[in-house]
């Protein structure tokens, strides 16, 4: 019989594993769904979109870090905001509004990565903004461009699947004999 701390410790574990683990399933599943779904556009949850940054063009904004955007009324956008916009070859950018333009009657925004010498070359139009950042987690992208390689999955489940399997044994065999 096991003791009585054990099955303490395990119940506390098991609902610590559940109000990780279950929530990070819904966030990764919502955002892998929306990506089949609507694969021109860039998957969120709940509003909030995560976008892998993948050069220096930005000050505060490294290569590699997980970008948090935001989606918002494009009407409360002003000078100095750090927005996230598709490009005329439709891959996004994330720049600042160095300011902001009355065209033909819509509101157009001129851009600039903090480390480019020049203004981007054409205005950003309402329709292009896919939101306003929030806050970038320090090298995660470069950790997740790592997970989605086949090889890297292959050997994630490999390990899911021999670690399940060896728990489950370790512990069967643990209870035949009591």
């Amino acid at each position: 019989m096991k003791p009585k701390w054990y099955k303490k410790i395990s119940t506390w574990l098991t609902i610590l594993v559940v109000i990780l683990v279950v929530p990070l399933i819904i966030l990764f599943g919502t955002i892998m769904v929306k990506t089949f779904l609507y694969p021109d556009l860039i998957p969120d949850f709940m509003g909030y979109k995560p976008m892998i940054v993948l050069s220096d063009s930005m000050s505060e904004i490294r290569a590699g870090d997980l970008a948090i955007v935001k989606m918002v009324d494009t009407t409360t956008l002003k000078t100095d905001d750090i927005i996230a916009f598709r490009n005329s070859d439709d891959t996004a950018t994330l720049h600042r509004i160095v300011s902001i333009v009355n065209d033909e009657d819509t509101l157009k925004y001129v851009t600039k990565g903090d480390n480019n010498n020049s203004i981007d070359a054409l205005k950003v139009e309402e329709k292009q903004i896919e939101g306003i950042y929030l806050y970038k987690i320090d090298n995660l992208g470069n950790v997740l461009m790592f997970l989605q390689k086949p090889t890297v999955l292959i050997l994630i489940c490999t390990i899911i699947i021999v670690v399940g399997g060896g728990l489950t044994i370790m512990f069967s065999r643990k209870s035949d004999k009591q």
